[in-house]
């Protein structure tokens, strides 16, 4: 049982291995950005949302999406034009490990110093999309 202040373990993929031909599902998920693109690669008529890891070239047959002739870029997550994007948490336990300790001390340190070029911390995303920070 998990709950808000423990979410339990993440779902493992639970996709079924692409065969070049239509499934009929609603939903599955995928353990990392890779496994979901190339999942929908190989499916005809899938859909999915990840981050843009650079250039699709090793995924043909997906596609980026506008919304309303935004692409999906920081900068337009940031101006607002693109009206689709998601907080990605990180859950731990009450009690962390001193290692667990440690990184979660690392990780505003890092991004602070060296923030990957489109990394948009909360605290930076605009109240007018929904942050809850």
């Amino acid at each position: 049982m998990s709950s808000a202040l423990n979410p339990g373990p993440p779902d493992k993929g639970n996709c079924p291995v692409p065969a070049g031909s239509r499934f009929a599902f609603t939903s599955c998920t995928e353990d990392s950005t890779a496994d979901l693109l190339s999942f929908v690669d190989k499916t005809p008529n899938a859909i999915g949302y990840a981050e843009m890891p650079g250039p699709l070239t090793s995924y043909p047959q997906v596609s980026v999406v506008k919304i309303d002739g935004a692409a999906p870029t920081a900068a337009d997550v940031r101006n607002g034009s693109y009206k689709f994007w998601t907080v990605e948490h990180l859950y731990v336990a009450e009690h962390p490990a001193p290692l667990a300790k440690d990184f979660l001390a690392f990780l505003p340190r890092y991004h602070a110093a060296d923030p990957p070029p489109d990394f948009i911390a909360c605290s930076e995303a605009l109240k007018s999309l929904g942050a809850a920070c």
